[in-house]
């Protein structure tokens, strides 16, 4: 797969405020790019896996999957300070209770137009090498 940059206009890995490209542009070592680069991609991907789960589901789906993950309901869920756990299990351990495949899979191949091309690569790449850690990493930003 291909090294992800730091997207120019985004703001800054250095929380300044500032765009990347106006703060460290040349001062980050090639590896602290591509780590940052892929950070970027991921906040951006687990917004919308996010914003999916939100927005396609209803609340009784979601319920559905609360329980499996073994909280009373969603509200419990969004209560927890971080419920960054129950989202990843829910894109990369939970089965769609239909089709009984993998949900991140499913969002892949039913909703793509929600993903940029390399987002689509990044979490087929995941998906292919069985790794987690998009909403874990992202929670402690």
């Amino acid at each position: 797969m291909e090294k992800l940059r730091i997207i120019f206009n985004r703001e800054c890995p250095c929380n300044s405020g500032k765009k990347y490209k106006k703060c460290c542009l040349g001062k980050l070592s090639e590896d602290q790019e591509e780590y940052f680069g892929y950070l970027q991609y991921f906040n951006k991907i687990k917004d919308k896996l996010i914003g999916w789960f939100w927005m396609e589901l209803d609340s009784e789906e979601k319920d559905y999957y609360a329980k499996k993950f073994g909280a009373k309901n969603i509200g419990v869920i969004v209560k927890k300070d971080n419920p960054a756990e129950f989202f990843e299990w829910l894109f990369y351990q939970a089965k769609d209770k239909e089709r009984k495949e993998n949900i991140l899979k499913f969002v892949i191949d039913s909703y793509a137009y929600l993903f940029e091309p390399k987002e689509l690569l990044v979490l087929k790449e995941r998906i292919k090498n069985n790794q987690s850690g998009i909403f874990e990493v992202l929670s402690s930003d």
